[in-house]
């Protein structure tokens, strides 16, 4: 991938923004194609938020709309929303958009960790600003958490008998490359349980 296309814009949208004079949030920026429609839709009066955990996202945010006033920029978890709109001065909003996930530019990007096909450290924190990452978080003294965590994921899904293959290929790279190494075994559940692990683990940060 080369970019980043938000999908389901029209469809995702048509039903939100009902009031072109209204105060919208769109807690999940990525790269703003969501709330680019949102802005579309309101008129000078309208007021729009964004919210993005990711730090690359501000910065794209900030970019994209500086110089638009009915524009406000919040760095951090939509789980602050309440404080950011006490900040931003909004009252009440009429509308609030959440597209949950990772997007392309983070996965496209080895550095962030998150990449099957790109080598690169584990890092995997949708916040790059804050906290430790995967890599830190599960050196050493902690490899053997991650490792009961997947194989008793494992075990949930009936794959006992990957058990073996599984811890030995973990100690193998002692978490120092993400989770393209998994596809070289060519089973893909392996990689698979890992990532789903690591990607939990990274949603807490």
């Amino acid at each position: 991938m080369t970019g980043h296309e938000a999908v389901l814009k029209r469809e995702a949208l048509e039903g939100l923004v009902v009031n072109e004079s209204g105060t919208y949030v769109d807690c999940t920026y990525g790269r703003g194609g969501h709330a680019e429609q949102i802005l579309e839709r309101l008129n000078e009066n309208g007021r729009m938020m964004v919210i993005d955990k990711d730090i690359e996202a501000i910065n794209h945010a900030n970019q994209r709309f500086a110089g638009d006033s009915r524009v406000t920029v919040m760095h951090g978890s939509f789980r602050h929303i309440k404080s950011f709109c006490e900040e931003a001065g909004f009252n009440q909003v009429d509308g609030i958009f959440i597209d949950l996930g990772i997007s392309s530019p983070q996965i496209d990007q080895a550095e962030r960790g998150f990449s099957f096909d790109r080598d690169g450290p584990l890092d995997m924190r949708m916040d790059q600003t804050r906290g430790e990452t995967v890599s830190d978080g599960y050196s050493a003294p902690n490899q053997k958490i991650l490792v009961t965590s997947c194989i008793n994921t494992a075990k949930r899904n009936s794959r006992v008998e990957l058990h073996e293959i599984f811890v030995l290929h973990v100690k193998r790279v002692q978490l120092k490359q993400p989770t393209r190494w998994l596809a070289l075994l060519k089973i893909p559940y392996l990689g698979a349980t890992l990532t789903n692990t690591l990607q939990l683990e990274a949603f807490k940060r």
